[in-house]
Order: structure tokens, then C-alpha cells, then sequence
């Protein structure tokens, strides 16, 4: 996620990405909010698309584990509170 580090929450309503494509959200492309930074390497907020083998069809995405065409079946965050 370091990719990601410094970024604005983005959603549907609120377009706070810094896409490099500046006539789309990210978040409507990806289809889920997330702090993205040129909607690329995480989006663990997205839908789950079992044939997600199209570069064009985003689900939930950690570039690292599977990369962009593989849709994980769900994702869990957890937080600490220290």
C-alpha cells in the first residue's frame, strides 16, 4: 500500500484520486472506494468477479498476490489500536 500512502479517501461522490486520466473516478471505475493513487495496485473494497481474466473488469485487487486480473472471493481489514 505504499503506493497509496498520503491519498484522500475517494467514492462514488467524492473523486479525490490522482488519476493520471483525469476524466474518470476511480473509485466508479474500480468499483468500491479506496485511497488510490492512479486506481492501480490495491482496491480491497471492490466486488468479487470469479471470471475476472479481463484487464478491464476490477474487482477486489492486491497487485502483489494475484495481480491486476485476479478478483480475491473477500477481504478482511483489522485494525490496532495501540
Amino acid at each position: 500500500m505504499v503506493h497509496d500512502n498520503g491519498m484522500q479517501f475517494t467514492t462514488r461522490d467524492r473523486d479525490n484520486d490522482a488519476s493520471t486520466w483525469q476524466d474518470f473516478n476511480c473509485a466508479e471505475k474500480m468499483h468500491g472506494a479506496w485511497w488510490y493513487w492512479d486506481c492501480s495496485n490495491a482496491n480491497l473494497n471492490g466486488k468479487y468477479m470469479p471470471n475476472s481474466n479481463d484487464p478491464d473488469t476490477h474487482g477486489i485487487l492486491w497487485v502483489p498476490f494475484g495481480g491486476h486480473e485476479y478478483s480475491l472471493k473477500f477481504s478482511e481489514m483489522k485494525i490496532r489500536v495501540a
